[in-house]
């Protein structure tokens, strides 16, 4: 059972988002198709699918068995589809540059991982996520019952929370993996999402330093940039165990995992647009559409010019990213707003192409606006 419980585990935070992002990688140039990247982007993916079925649910008046049957259906096709699709046309990955800044970076992480199982302090909001993610795994119903009473919620004060799914989405992996939420969010999750945050600072410092001469730069910047969060282990009350201790937690993963990867997206959306260089990628593949139709065979040249360009997958990111925020805690609704369009006004400016603006616009405020219809409607207090 127990290693059972482990292969299913790597399965759900390692396999599944490595097959979904794979497909990414046919969008972007081979320097930024690290496996930090796919892995990132794949997860994220994997959230706001479970963020959707959650909705659904929730709105449909449907339990918990529901969400493990349709979001497991929903993650295996993706991870299949994605897959094959990927196969198709897919870049070769770029894999780490091994050295000493690489084996540097490897030790703190695996420092970090170790002191935060062994001193991590655990707050308050143990008492919200974990009480949530075990109420829903015991009950199987969403939101309806008082996490700390096991009455029935009356009050709105309860459903403040309610876009979020992080704690569902604990419940959903305990119930999979048959491991305690407490354990898994405190051990495992923890530590994969502090793990997920270097990387994604890594990731950013390999666009930093992209000299060939300037590689070691990168693992320096990121071993560093760990070190401080690490030596700031003073106070549970301070912004590095925000992010060591307190991973797991939708608002941590929102500042550890979905702004850093932010600030990433729109270096990269820069320097594409300041080269103006956007390469055609192919929608479709002759041999797949060979196999679904022999008859095509030979004859299916016309499909290959039905492209689509690098940047049109940028801005459906952007829409990524905030389904995923509002995963993580409803208070990106405001806040992920007025962060990204900071980054969209910035870049804009740097890149004097007023385009990044307005889509990005376009893109972070119809789902915004669609959140925050939801959330002063079923969600706000009422003093």
């Amino acid at each position: 059972m127990i290693v059972l419980s482990v292969l299913v585990t790597i399965l759900y935070l390692l396999v599944v988002p490595f097959c979904i992002g794979i497909n990414f990688t046919r969008f972007f140039d081979k320097k930024y198709n690290t496996i930090g990247n796919i892995l990132t982007i794949g997860f994220i993916t994997e959230l706001v699918i479970f963020q959707l079925v959650y909705l659904f649910a929730y709105f449909g008046k449907s339990n918990f068995l529901y969400i493990c049957n349709i979001f497991t259906i929903a993650i295996v096709f993706c991870s299949i589809g994605f897959s094959i699709k990927a196969f198709q046309s897919v870049k070769q990955i770029t894999l780490p540059k091994i050295g000493i800044g690489f084996f540097v970076f490897v030790i703190i992480n695996i420092l970090m991982v170790v002191m935060r199982n062994l001193y991590g302090v655990n707050d308050g909001d143990d008492a919200y996520v974990l009480g949530n993610a075990l109420t829903v795994l015991t009950n199987g119903d969403l939101f309806r019952t008082d996490y700390y009473t096991g009455l029935a919620i009356s009050s709105k004060s309860y459903l403040r929370h309610l876009l979020a799914s992080n704690p569902i989405f604990i419940a959903y992996l305990a119930n999979m993996t048959k491991i305690h939420p407490t354990i898994l969010a405190h051990r495992v999750l923890g530590s994969f999402y502090i793990v997920l945050h270097n990387v994604i600072i890594l990731n950013i410092a390999r666009l930093l330093f992209d000299k060939d001469e300037e590689k070691e730069y990168g693992y320096l910047f990121a071993s560093l940039v760990a070190f401080i969060t690490m030596w700031d282990f003073h106070s549970y009350l301070t912004d590095s165990t925000f992010i060591l201790t307190r991973a797991w937690q939708g608002k941590s993963m929102f500042c550890s995992i979905i702004i850093p990867f932010t600030i990433e997206m729109f270096l990269i959306i820069g320097r594409d647009y300041a080269k103006g260089e956007f390469p055609e990628i192919p929608r479709y593949s002759n041999k797949l559409l060979s196999i679904i139709n022999p008859k095509l065979n030979g004859d299916s040249n016309k499909y290959r010019y039905h492209k689509v360009t690098v940047k049109d997958i940028y801005y459906p990111i952007i829409t990524y990213l905030c389904i995923a925020s509002v995963a993580m805690t409803p208070g990106a609704i405001v806040l992920f707003s007025i962060f990204v369009f900071i980054l969209a006004l910035w870049t804009s400016i740097a890149t004097k192409k007023a385009e990044i603006m307005v889509k990005t616009l376009l893109f972070l405020l119809v789902p915004m606006i669609v959140f925050g219809i939801i959330y002063f409607k079923y969600c706000r207090i009422l003093y």
